[in-house]
């Protein structure tokens, strides 16, 4: 239901939101944005920043995903008579440098198996068709996705725990 209700408001917020992953690919576009980039959201979604919002700097984008901090810039040649400007929000990034030991070391591996295994097992299993051999080989990809997952997030609250830069910055942020 919530979801439900986060889709309702995305698309009924008279401003364009443009959501992105780590390679700048859309993944989402609301109704407002449609309308900016001149499409709708299936012919948008897996393009590039660049082909779809060129009037968002790429080195701006790239810049917040990276630090994980939010920034907004005004455009003055946006190809739109007004004010323009763009607010980039980092989403994967919210936990801050908290969120690093799950990107990095042994579960940062785990982290990109799972979601290779996962992608993998997505991909197969739309293939696999009445194949059952093929269906149950794309049903283990998919479970060991879930499973190194499973480590990745062992392994990150591991890592975190013998670093006491994580620890510290923890016990600060509660002050």
């Amino acid at each position: 239901m919530a979801m439900a209700l986060l889709d309702t408001v995305l698309e009924r917020v008279p401003v364009g939101v443009l959501v992105v992953d780590a390679d700048l690919r859309v993944v989402r576009a609301n109704a407002a944005l449609c309308v900016l980039a001149g499409g709708d959201e299936a012919g948008l979604v897996g393009r590039r920043l660049a082909d779809v919002a060129p009037w968002i700097p790429e080195a701006d984008a790239r810049r917040v995903l990276d630090s994980g901090t939010t920034e907004e810039i005004e455009l003055a040649d946006a190809g739109r008579p007004g004010r323009f400007v763009v607010d980039l929000q980092p989403l994967a990034g919210a936990v801050g440098e908290l969120g690093e030991p799950y990107h990095r070391g042994k579960a940062g591996a785990f982290a990109r198996a799972a979601k290779t295994a996962t992608g993998a097992g997505a991909v197969l299993g739309a293939l696999a068709g009445r194949r059952r051999v093929v269906g149950r080989l794309a049903a283990g990809l998919v479970l060991g996705g879930a499973v190194a997952e499973r480590f990745a997030v062992f392994r990150a609250g591991s890592q975190s725990a013998e670093d006491p830069r994580y620890v510290v910055m923890s016990q600060r942020g509660r002050r």
